[in-house]
């Protein structure tokens, strides 16, 4: 199409302007009529049937609102989008005047003249979410400033947009939309649910105002220092220099936080609730307990009174999301047939030539080559963003010292890790750890006899690697873990409320754990109005999280008393031991080292159990539990016999018998008490040790024979859990 060309026997093209990502866009005027200009807008790939619908939608969508602030469509054959004989565009008015990409760049924006310009596009928003129409794919780009006056801006583009109502199904859940101004999570990787939410859009317009304020992109939600785009360093400069009264600077702040935040369920509802909070932005805020309320972690040092902001614990907890950016949980919806050629172009984080030689080696045959190009890399970058965490955190959760270890975590932990922090779900954890165990079976290097690699098998560990990791190239996802751990040094958890004591008993374990580790982290490391700060929320915190802290968490605290009183810190065991009676903790205390010895040999066994030549290594690391002695320390009991069951059970494909051997011999030391303090208390927190004999025929058949053996059923076990598989 060109300058002089007659669209539909009456528009005649006078020149080409910028076009988007769907359609090219001319200037047009009606033949024979009027001086009157228009836009046009011609569908790229018209035998594309998918961007023909969308043209189809995106006409039908902006007829069916009205507004000075949104684009006009004059004319349209998106109609006939079903017939591909039909070259589909649209004729939309023309504005003359300047993105507001163009206006930013030229223009230096105050706090009021930003934050009018911010309400105005959320009554536009909420009029458009009011008829049911999503746009999806706001950004400077898509706002038109009419002579270059921004009150008159002008919303275009809505060829993402998406109406609640009618159009059920347009949006598939693999299919990423949205815009590199700003990626939301839920419109790259969500559900298609997730994608069809007003949020969306509501998060996009916060970050054109911030860009319209500040003239920083925000790229992201949180970037690798897992920082939200108002905290980082230029732009809260250039803020700091523009937002001069002290609640508006606390409110704003409070505010970008919220309409940032990773889980859409943590932003605000609605238009209304934001411009609600927006009439209020000189006002001063407080939280139910009368202080200041909480901002970001920049504010802390400066907001605090020597150190002393209060903090609230369900509002700390909302600080640490484990739901990361761009990070689909449930995985990515893959097609359900596995054709490797399609399939292995979901998974972005593979190099072309990776994928090239995935496709190469499976329509060869070689299904184990193929996966070995596939699963290393996968397991590598889900390390990666683990340990982007911090080192020290990371070997916190798994309850070691050894850095070295840390940086080589096993596999099966990695994923372990990966469900615990939210990057993938319990369904997904599953999948993972069976494709790991395919993958260390059938890439044995000892066994006697090659066993070739079946297609179904590849077909699983390859497009588990794809759903669950590849389906992203991050290698950060840039976790708060930072910030909530800064709190916790530098404010004091006051009060505990009812809400909180619900929150305890239905929150995810790793808040807890979470906070457990740093705290006693904290309290080794700090001094002066640190400690005071961590001992005082160390106080608050274990009363009441007592009855849903696991074993582990429990011995934690108790070693940790040990090891002051041993080394006659009298200021730390005053402060551990005031907790300790509070929560009936003196029965956690180590007898001596002897149990640490054992757990670590167990802990050992079971890294064995689920790496590669499993059978083959498993023998001698069971023996040397064996040889420590025949009575297991009573603070050991949960660590041994879950590793020893592990080895006695095996896995889909058997046992290693000479490693079984020994299992059989030290469960036949335990005494009636030790299996029933066993069963009672420590069964129910191993969680993958029960989804093992749920799913896995063998290892339930292996369960039944130990039912059987140590006469199980006869201890007439009282914890619902353990009754239920002893029962078996």
């Amino acid at each position: 199409m060109k300058a002089g060309d007659i669209i539909a026997g009456k528009w005649l093209v006078k020149a080409e302007c910028e076009g988007g990502g769907q359609g090219t866009v001319y200037k047009v005027a009606e033949q024979n009529t009027s001086e009157a200009e228009y836009a046009l807008k011609f569908l790229h790939k018209q035998k594309d049937s998918e961007r023909r619908k969308r043209m189809h939608y995106e006409v039908q969508n902006v007829s069916r609102l009205d507004s000075i602030h949104l684009m006009r469509i004059v004319e349209s054959n998106a109609d006939r989008y079903g017939d591909e004989t039909v070259k589909l565009y649209y004729i939309a008015d023309f504005i003359e005047g300047i993105s507001l990409e163009k206006y930013v760049e030229s223009h230096d924006t105050d706090f009021d003249t930003a934050l009018n310009f911010f309400v105005e596009l959320l009554n536009v928003l909420y009029y458009c979410h009011s008829n049911n129409i999503i746009h999806r794919d706001i950004k400077p780009d898509n706002i038109m400033l009419p002579n270059g006056e921004l009150m008159s801006f002008v919303l275009i583009d809505f060829g993402l947009s998406f109406n609640r109502e009618e159009q059920d199904g347009i949006t598939e859940t693999n299919q990423q939309l949205g815009n590199r101004f700003i990626l939301l999570p839920e419109l790259v990787s969500g559900s298609s649910e997730q994608k069809r939410m007003p949020q969306s859009d509501i998060t996009q317009a916060t970050a054109v105002f911030l860009y319209l304020l500040t003239g920083c992109i925000p790229n992201s939600l949180f970037d690798g220092e897992g920082k939200q785009p108002h905290v980082r360093q230029r732009c809260q400069g250039i803020l700091r220099s523009k937002v001069l009264e002290r609640n508006a600077w606390d409110n704003i702040n409070c505010i970008l936080s919220k309409c940032f935040a990773n889980n859409v369920e943590e932003r605000y509802s609605d238009e209304k609730e934001l411009l609600r909070e927006i009439q209020n932005i000189h006002e001063r805020r407080v939280t139910e307990i009368g202080g200041d309320v909480m901002v970001m972690n920049a504010e802390i040092s400066q907001n605090t009174n020597n150190g002393l902001t209060t903090l609230r614990y369900s509002e700390l907890m909302n600080n640490l999301n484990p739901c990361l950016e761009i990070c689909n949980p449930a995985g990515l919806q893959l097609p359900l047939e596995t054709n490797v050629e399609q399939l292995i172009t979901y998974g972005i984080a593979l190099p072309k030539p990776v994928q090239a030689k995935v496709v190469k080696y499976y329509l060869d045959g070689d299904f184990a080559t193929a996966t070995e190009h596939v699963w290393p890399r996968a397991i590598s970058i889900l390390r990666r963003r683990i340990l982007s965490l911090g080192e020290e955190f990371v070997a916190d959760m798994v309850e070691t010292t050894d850095l070295e270890y840390v940086r080589e975590l096993p596999a099966y932990k990695v994923i372990e890790l990966a469900n615990e922090l939210g990057f993938i779900d319990k369904k997904g954890k599953r999948q993972l750890l069976n494709a790991n165990e395919y993958y260390n079976f059938f890439q044995n290097t000892e066994a006697d006899d090659y066993e070739e690699m079946p297609k179904d098998e590849a077909n699983i560990i390859i497009k588990n690697g794809i759903k669950y990791i590849l389906y992203n190239n991050e290698d950060s996802f840039g976790l708060q873990f930072n910030d909530f751990r800064e709190k916790l040094k530098t404010g004091r958890i006051s009060e505990l409320f009812e809400d909180d004591e619900v929150m305890f008993e239905s929150c995810p374990y790793f808040y807890l754990k979470t906070t457990v580790r740093s705290l006693l982290n904290l309290f080794s490391e700090t001094e002066g109005i640190e400690f005071d700060n961590v001992s005082i929320n160390m106080n608050s915190f274990f009363p009441m999280a007592w009855g849903r802290l696991k074993f582990d968490e429990r011995r934690a605290l108790a070693d940790m008393y040990s090891d002051y009183q041993s080394n006659r810190d009298t200021k730390r065991v005053n402060v551990l031991s005031k907790i300790m009676v509070a929560v009936h903790g003196f029965d956690y205390v180590k007898e001596n080292e002897r149990s640490r010895t054992y757990i670590a040999v167990a802990r050992k066994l079971k890294d064995v159990h689920f790496s590669m030549n499993n059978f083959y290594n498993e023998p001698s690391q069971i023996k040397l539990l064996e040889d420590l002695g025949t009575v297991i320390p009573p603070l050991a009991l949960k660590d041994c016999i879950t590793a020893i069951l592990f080895i006695k059970l095996g896995n889909q494909y058997g046992t290693s018998w000479s490693a079984e051997d020994i299992a059989d011999r030290l469960l036949a030391r335990l005494t009636e008490t030790e299996w029933r303090t066993y069963l009672e208390q420590y069964f129910k927190e191993e969680e993958d040790l029960q989804d093992y004999i749920t799913n896995c025929n063998k290892m339930r058949k292996n369960w039944k024979n130990v039912i059987a053996t140590y006469k199980l059923k006869e201890l007439n076990i009282t914890d619902v859990i353990a009754k239920r598989f002893v029962s078996i």
